[in-house]
């Protein structure tokens, strides 16, 4: 093939401003080494909605659909008909839509050959958006398509989060039905049956305490339930404001621990308790924190083997941050479901056949009051070996000076 010359007569100049916002993906695949750095050279500096335009190379079709497969956030494609084979543009332009399916992407089909790829068999056989010949492209027109292909793009993309967005949330409110369908009919159905038998019922003097008992466990629960959904709502709302005051480690573990020392009792797992380094006094949200600890917890105890361990390990890291660990050795969490795991309704053992119950607020409400404490969370886990979750606060929330808990 033959180099074609781009006339730069209306090139554009781009912001000296530099965006934070990522650049838009071109890829130019085409074998001619004049075509591509020509194309470089056009698109260097140029901007479209204060983005940057970053441009990436290859010299083959294969070439092209292996970079696809792992970049599919190239926004546009300019593509030879004719590289490794007279059609290799035309088929991978099949392969991206039918085996890739990259809806968004914008594909531009170039050729300095023509007669070997007519324009309108092309444009009505291939779900491209444009077809030029090299030797009609100037600096200007090149430009021009480019910015049109990126509009298209972001356009398209948008209506694809936008209906990604939508069946998250219609999965949400189902799994959401689901869940709050369970959880409050199954202690409502229990309360009311225990006060039937109450009220009609020839009942026992030995059986009528734990008929009392059965009735405000379930309603504990219940309560719990209620708290739970009142608390996800502030949160979202922004209406969840921290009462921050300077507590010890000492006293936000027992607020947590009390209780969860009794689940894990009854679960038969092991609670193993870890001071290493010097954690000075906190100023935070005392009930939030323990809050945050209490649900880890839970949902470490929930997920793990009679008989497991689950460990828990305050520290102040090199970076000064404190941070609180909790490792289970449970059930582990599938790699499908990290991703949306801290999102409300989230179930790691998800359908309506789960073993474990919940209604899969807890992380959801953990990941909120972390962000409001300025913290991070971060989560490790292998299916069938267990969970660890850790979350780290700002170093700021240390108080200088403080006596630390030694280590222990």
């Amino acid at each position: 093939m033959g180099s074609y010359d781009f006339l730069a007569d209306d090139e554009p100049t781009g912001s000296a401003d530099v965006s934070s916002r990522p650049p838009w993906l071109v890829l130019v695949a085409d074998d001619d080494h004049d075509v591509v750095a020509v194309t470089r050279s056009v698109l260097r500096g140029c901007r479209f909605e204060d983005r940057e335009i970053e441009v990436l190379d290859v010299g083959s079709a294969a070439e092209a659909r292996q970079l696809l497969e792992r970049r599919p956030d190239v926004a546009v494609i300019l593509l030879d008909v004719v590289m490794e084979t007279d059609d290799a543009g035309l088929r991978l332009v099949t392969a991206l839509r039918d085996e890739l399916h990259l809806r968004a992407l914008r594909i531009i089909l170039r050729t300095g050959q023509p007669g070997f790829a007519p324009e309108r068999d092309v444009i009505r056989r291939y779900d491209i958006n444009d077809y030029r010949l090299k030797t009609e492209l100037t600096a200007h027109s090149l430009y021009t398509s480019v910015v049109a292909a990126l509009r298209g793009y972001a356009d398209i993309a948008a209506r694809i989060h936008a209906e990604q967005e939508a069946r998250l949330a219609a999965r949400s409110k189902s799994q959401f039905i689901a869940n709050m369908s369970h959880e409050l009919r199954t202690p409502l159905n229990a309360i009311i049956g225990f006060s039937d038998l109450i009220v009609h019922g020839d009942v026992r003097p030995d059986d009528l305490s734990d008929y009392v008992l059965a009735i405000r466990d379930n309603g504990q629960q219940l309560l719990e339930v209620l708290n739970a959904l009142l608390d996800m709502a502030a949160i979202d709302a922004g209406r969840y404001k921290l009462r921050e005051q300077v507590i010890a480690v000492e006293d936000w573990l027992t607020a947590a621990l009390t209780a969860a020392s009794r689940r894990a009792a009854a679960a038969g797992v092991n609670l193993a308790v870890h001071l290493s380094g010097e954690v000075p006094l906190l100023f935070a949200d005392c009930a939030a924190l323990a809050q945050i600890l209490d649900n880890l917890l839970s949902n470490a105890i929930k997920f793990s083997p009679a008989g497991g361990t689950v460990n828990v390990s305050v520290a102040r890291e090199e970076d000064g941050r404190p941070a609180v660990t909790v490792a289970d050795q449970g059930i582990g969490i599938p790699d499908a479901r990290l991703r949306d795991l801290f999102q409300p309704f989230t179930q790691v053992d998800g359908g309506f056949s789960r073993h474990f119950e919940g209604i899969g607020l807890g992380l959801a409400i953990v990941k909120g009051l972390v962000a409001l404490h300025g913290g991070t969370i971060e989560v490790a886990s292998a299916e069938g070996e267990g969970t660890t979750m850790t979350v780290r606060l700002p170093a700021e929330r240390l108080i200088p000076g403080s006596a630390g808990v030694g280590e222990r």
